[in-house]
Formats: C-alpha cells, sequence, structure tokens
C-alpha cells in the first residue's frame, strides 16, 4: 500500500510540473493560468497527502483528531453559509440594482428621435398637436 501511495504522490507531482512548464511559453492566455491553476492545485494536493501519510504514521490518534475537527469547521463554514443565503434582500436595494443598471421605463412621447426621422411621422408634427 506505501509503494502505491509513493507512486501517485511522484505521478501528481510529475504532472504538476510538466503542466507548470508546458504554461510557462503561452505568456498571458486563459489557457495557460488554467494550466498553472492545475499546477498548483496538483502541488497542494501533493503536500497535503504526503503531510497527511506522515503525520498518520508518526501520530495516528493526532491525525484522526485532527480530520475530525476539521470535518466539523466545515459543516460550521456551510451551514454559516447557508444562514446568509437565507436573508431576503430588500424590495428598495432590488429597486436600486435595477436603477443602477440603467434600467428604467422611458416614454416615447419624451424622446421623439426614437422613432427616427420618417418612422411614425415627424417627430415636430407629434409635439405640434400636443
Amino acid at each position: 500500500m506505501q509503494h502505491l501511495l509513493d507512486a501517485g504522490i511522484q505521478w501528481l507531482l510529475f504532472f504538476a510540473v510538466a503542466l507548470f512548464f508546458i504554461s510557462l511559453p503561452m505568456t498571458n492566455s486563459r489557457l495557460a493560468w488554467r494550466l498553472r491553476r492545475w499546477s498548483g492545485g496538483m502541488l497542494l494536493l501533493v503536500l497535503a497527502i504526503a503531510g497527511l501519510a506522515m503525520e498518520i504514521r508518526v501520530h495516528p490518534i493526532m491525525a484522526a483528531a485532527v480530520v475530525v475537527i476539521a470535518m466539523f469547521a466545515a459543516y460550521g463554514v456551510l451551514e454559516f453559509r447557508k444562514r446568509l443565503k437565507l436573508r431576503k434582500p430588500e424590495p428598495f436595494v432590488e429597486y436600486l440594482n435595477l436603477r443602477s443598471m440603467g434600467k428604467r421605463p422611458v416614454d416615447v412621447d419624451d424622446h421623439p428621435e426614437a422613432f427616427g426621422p420618417n418612422e411614425g411621422g415627424a417627430a415636430e408634427d407629434r409635439h405640434e398637436s400636443a
């Protein structure tokens, strides 16, 4: 089992370094950033697996306690995020959001140019008759 874990860590580290070096000549493209992000994620995964495996061998009870504490912490974060989402925004805030996006009703009579110069009659005729 240990040899399988070591081989998996070696392959993950190899792919992390390979993805990083593949992304270098691409400068600032989206693909380069995505490859670097994957490379960084794989490197963090390698470090986490190696550190956890080493910690389990040295202090198995302490490692189990850390895993249990991490589970409760993750559950607490999820519950906190769920409670934040349950708040309904005030209607006035939604109204202000719509106003800030520039979406507001415009009356056609206020803007005679909306029809263009030859569509819907002359703009001057409409305003003179009103």
